[in-house]
């Protein structure tokens, strides 16, 4: 029976090397084609983590598909081997050294957009590849991608890739607290992504540095991390936050708390656990406008009874406390 032929693509994801062969030689088929992205076989087959196809579409006469060819967005087939998830699961490192051998060591090229090998390594949590790049393929560890201004620590530490950012950050002896262009550093990208295991490491290593690293720190708009987690609704890693002593009522450019925008989200696990860490429900922002005030305006209806029996026994606490404070001071009175 036949054996049944598809597209090179579909033939190269399933790693099927006969059936490309059989394609090129019997069929005629072009793997040098570039599909709707620009992508020819040779991208398609490092993407995938498959060495032996890849090494035959470039070395052989009848395809010869080139290493340097960019898709749409500038990227080459290096650039898609270093961010395959495939060679997290199976160690692509030999993939990856033949490809920059072949291109003469150019470990660092970056595409359009700025991000190197190690970016892509890094945004996998390929913690094997990325220790190969910086060691053999003189990768650049500070580098910046274009968009963002971020390095590869930064970008494993938007994926949570904890053990990646460890490695990068004591590989490159960068300070922890370096920002992006946006002003945000890999603690306040952990925390505005719910990476609790990343968020961890960092705390600690910044406890170990003392009081010149803070988990206090303002990025872009000036919000902390403890900002971040309450933006985007992670409990859990604003939990850390003020274990680690983060200040509650910090404010940030739009004088705005953690507690504001928790309000607004109507998170009430958020709000409970800010203010269980004695953050001030009273507290105005720029505009003077409370966080009860952003509860309301977006009809978060539960925060609003919370907030307003807060109120209610806090007046009443204020009440008790005055009439104990007359009734001892009719007592000195009378003696």
């Amino acid at each position: 029976m036949p054996k049944v032929l598809y597209d090179i693509k579909t033939h190269v994801q399933l790693g099927d090397l006969e059936g490309v062969q059989q394609l090129v030689s019997d069929y005629r088929k072009d793997p040098r084609q570039p599909d709707s992205d620009g992508r020819t076989a040779l991208h398609h087959a490092c993407a995938c983590n498959e060495q032996t196809i890849a090494m035959w579409l470039v070395e052989d006469p009848q395809c010869k598909c080139e290493l340097h060819r960019e898709d749409h967005q500038g990227t080459t087939a290096l650039h898609l081997a270093c961010g395959s998830k495939g060679g997290v699961k199976k160690s692509n490192v030999g993939l990856i050294k033949w490809l920059v051998e072949k291109q003469g060591n150019k470990g660092h090229i970056a595409n359009r957009d700025g991000w190197s090998p190690l970016h892509f390594a890094a945004s996998v949590g390929n913690l094997e590849l990325a220790r190969w790049l910086i060691t053999e393929a003189q990768a650049d560890v500070g580098r910046r991608e274009n968009l963002h201004g971020r390095t590869a620590a930064h970008v494993a530490s938007v994926a949570g890739h904890t053990e990646v950012v460890a490695f990068l950050l004591q590989a490159s002896r960068l300070p922890q607290d370096l920002s992006d262009s946006d002003g945000e550093s890999v603690l306040h990208l952990a925390a505005s992504q719910g990476r609790s295991k990343t968020v961890q490491l960092l705390l600690q290593k910044w406890a170990k540095c003392g009081a010149a690293m803070s988990p206090d720190i303002k990025g872009g708009l000036g919000r902390t991390a403890l900002h971040q987690a309450s933006i985007h609704g992670f409990a859990e890693v604003a939990g850390q936050l003020l274990v680690a002593k983060a200040r509650v009522d910090l404010r940030e450019s739009g004088g705005n708390t953690a507690l504001h925008f928790a309000a607004g989200n109507g998170d009430e696990c958020m709000v409970k656990l800010l203010l269980e860490h004695r953050a001030q429900y009273n507290m105005e922002n720029n505009r003077r406008r409370t966080p009860i005030h952003w509860a309301k305006d977006q009809e978060r209806h539960q925060v609003v009874r919370y907030f307003e029996a807060l109120e209610v026994a806090r007046i009443k606490r204020e009440q008790d406390e005055e009439l104990e404070r007359k009734e001892r001071e009719k007592i000195r009175k009378a003696e």
